[in-house]
């Protein structure tokens, strides 16, 4: 399970304005796009580009390979 961790109690919160951060390749030009850095402990954050100050929900790898697996599985697609 996916949860939305705070990163300065974990550690990471002096390190969050620091990291490298990749904007998505499918981003749309409506601007809703998600964003992606590996994280001082091999793990990977993620956020929001609209709200870059905003929340990160962080991941171990383990997880994000899930994720992703998962996405190009089609497992979050929307219903129409």
């Amino acid at each position: 399970m996916l949860a939305d961790l705070n990163l300065e109690a974990s550690g990471h919160g002096k390190h969050v304005t620091r990291l490298i951060w990749r904007t998505s390749r499918r981003c749309g030009e409506n601007g809703e796009c998600v964003q992606v850095a590996d994280l001082p402990d091999g793990g990977i954050g993620v956020r929001d580009s609209a709200a870059p100050a905003g929340p990160v929900l962080a991941l171990t790898a383990v997880q994000w390979r899930d994720l992703v697996h998962r996405a190009k599985d089609g497992n979050y697609d929307l219903l129409s």
